[in-house]
């Protein structure tokens, strides 16, 4: 299903077929991923959102998307991703755990062109198929050891275009990959 260029700002306002397989949202005006947002899609496999405005995706925005492969959230304006802490809402500046849960099957995840500052340990531990993580042109200044299991299948990590140095790539950071 494709639903290019039609300024659509809330995807609530959207009727889904629940067999959908591949859902085509880029350039549109989605500001803010919220919890649940794609409930009832079990069957998605492709979800574009690239090219839109977003800047805040809330914890559990995916959650129920288990069949999930191709993940495209780039050149938008994310810089805030929703975290409940005792019932608390903070907004942070950097992905936090829990913000790709269900996600398990997902292999091509593509972040780039965002303003991420900086990734929390373990977070893609969960996505056991994880092949190719697009991370360049953001504002990451570290990379640490543990990010990825020893077991793997990452392939393909471009960092390229953030703010990293030799001194901010902790040694051995790049363990687990292939």
């Amino acid at each position: 299903m494709s639903i290019q260029e039609y300024e659509i700002s809330n995807i609530f306002d959207i009727i889904f077929f629940l067999g959908t397989k591949l859902l085509d949202l880029r350039l549109n005006k989605l500001e803010i991923l919220e919890e649940l947002e794609f409930a009832g899609l079990s069957y998605l496999e492709s979800l574009h959102l690239d090219l839109n405005q977003i800047m805040l995706v809330k914890q559990g925005a995916f959650r129920g998307l288990k069949k999930l492969i191709y993940l495209y959230l780039s050149q938008n304006n994310i810089k805030y991703l929703m975290v409940c802490i005792n019932h608390i809402i903070c907004f942070v500046k950097k992905i936090k755990p829990g913000c790709f849960e269900d996600l398990e099957n997902i292999s091509y995840l593509y972040l780039s062109h965002n303003s991420i500052l900086e990734i929390p340990m373990a977070v893609f531990r969960p996505i056991k198929h994880l092949y190719d993580l697009q991370l360049q042109h953001n504002q990451i200044t570290k990379w640490k050891l543990g990010y990825f299991e020893k077991d793997s299948r990452i392939r393909k990590l471009d960092l390229s275009y953030n703010n990293l140095t030799e001194n901010s790539l902790e040694e051995h950071s790049f363990i687990g990959m292939h």
